[in-house]
This record gives structure tokens, C-alpha cells and sequence, in this order.
């Protein structure tokens, strides 16, 4: 029974150990793909930009028209 005890507490401390490289991982992972969704992105606005001779609109501003009583 101690045997089982000590073993769950050296798998324990390596858990422990390895959480925050695991946590490094993702975050650069996280960083990753945000930067390569900046990148296409970039991209899309230097194609449209190429073949309509102008930046897309950023924003498009639509009025509702309403009918007077």
C-alpha cells in the first residue's frame, strides 16, 4: 500500500512539473495562430486592394428608411 502511495506521489510531482511547460506550449500555439490570421488578413486587403484599386470599406454605413404616417 505505501509502494502505491509513493508512486502516485512521483507522478504527482512530474505533473506538477510539467504543467507549466505544457501552458508555454499552448500559449505560443495561441500566438501562433493569431499571427497567421493577422497575416491572411493582411493578405485579403493587398488582393482586394489589387484588383479593385482601393482599400475595402471598413465600415458601410446603411440608413432604414421609414415610412411617415
Amino acid at each position: 500500500m505505501v509502494e502505491i502511495l509513493v508512486v502516485l506521489s512521483i507522478i504527482s510531482l512530474l505533473l506538477a512539473t510539467l504543467m507549466p511547460a505544457v501552458q508555454k506550449v499552448r500559449e505560443a500555439a495561441a500566438r501562433l495562430s493569431c499571427q497567421s490570421n493577422l497575416r491572411q488578413i493582411g493578405l485579403a486587403t493587398q488582393n482586394y486592394e489589387s484588383a479593385h484599386g482601393r482599400l475595402p470599406p471598413a465600415f458601410q454605413h446603411r440608413t432604414v428608411a421609414t415610412a411617415l404616417p
